[in-house]
């Protein structure tokens, strides 16, 4: 038992710093010109994932205030103490020393252009062994949400009369699409083809007539004038693939397909599946073999009834 309380803490704890990881970061960069920032830039982000959204070369100034539009105002504070507090005797390390100029030079700054260069200069300069890291001391969370397919969110960071705006979107999975081709049965199957029977004098019977099964029968190729729905889904892929129905007329009769199609570039599109149209099978009122007294022609042989069938279609949007 107490073995089994130590597994299930551990399992626990992987869920719980799985899910820690999963997150994924979005990086919103004030040392970008605001100018090109209020172009409003759109990301894509992926359905059913979380993200945290980060804003990144802050000024520390403590009088220095960012507005964030999802209803949150933050005072962006020194990351560590102020320097200067050690004595005048007292010997830093170097990544200590290191540190501290790096604070000293931030508390000083006050565009965040000059924010980025100095973080770019210190990683740079930084002494073997240090583990600081000066871009995370310029960083900060400012917002969570998870992903949902057509949703979008939009940030705003204001300070004063500059603005960063950045808007996160993610696509819908796909949506119907209606196309026109062509289709046709392709008869693979000796249950799904058109059939032939005949009537041939019966030599032992003289005046009567037996059906028989042979000579060649109406070609099951032939073409449909169909229209196609099928989900197209919004991968930014050469070819996709997906569900399709359609509805054809083949002259008289209507004709029902179902299958699959891939979809290339959105506009040309190849399926095949399943098909139900009407095929000439023997009208059930007469059997091979079976004697009749009077010669019968094909159209009243047989009698055309829906069969399904494989179909090969090709289509356009």
């Amino acid at each position: 038992m107490k073995h089994l309380s130590t597994l299930a803490t551990l399992v626990i704890v992987f869920f719980i710093c799985f899910k820690a990881t999963a997150q994924e970061k979005l990086i919103i960069d004030l040392a970008i010109e605001p100018a090109k920032a209020n172009q409003h830039d759109t990301i894509f982000v992926d359905s059913k994932k979380d993200y945290l959204i980060w804003m990144t070369n802050f000024v520390v100034d403590g009088s220095v205030q960012y507005g964030v539009s999802v209803n949150e105002t933050i005072n962006i504070d020194p990351p560590l103490p102020a320097p200067g507090g050690a004595s005048l005797t007292e010997t830093l390390d170097p990544c200590e020393q290191h540190l501290d100029d790096f604070l000293t030079e931030l508390q000083t700054t006050t565009k965040e252009q000059l924010v980025d260069q100095l973080v770019y200069k210190f990683e740079a300069t930084k002494p073997v062994g240090c583990t600081t890291m000066y871009r995370d001391l310029v960083s900060k969370n400012i917002h969570r949400f998870r992903a949902s397919s057509g949703a979008s969110i939009t940030v705003t960071i204001k300070r004063g009369d500059v603005i960063w705006a950045r808007t996160y979107r993610c696509a819908p999975k796909g949506q119907w699409e209606v196309s026109f081709g062509l289709a046709s049965p392709t008869g693979v199957s000796s249950w799904s083809r058109n059939q032939n029977y005949y009537c041939a004098e019966d030599p032992t019977n003289l005046g009567k007539y037996i059906i028989k099964k042979g000579g060649e029968s109406p070609s099951d190729w032939k073409p449909i004038p169909t229209v196609f729905y099928s989900w197209h889904p919004f991968h930014n892929r050469y070819i996709n693939y997906s569900v399709t129905g359609g509805l054809g007329l083949d002259l008289v009769d209507p004709v029902f397909l179902v299958g699959g199609t891939f979809i290339i570039k959105y506009n040309l599109s190849i399926s095949t599946g399943m098909i139900v149209s009407k095929k000439w099978r023997l009208d059930t009122r007469y059997s091979e073999g079976q004697t009749i007294e009077t010669p019968l022609e094909y159209d009243q042989l047989h009698k055309e009834k829906y069969r399904p069938d494989l179909y090969i279609a090709v289509a356009f949007r």
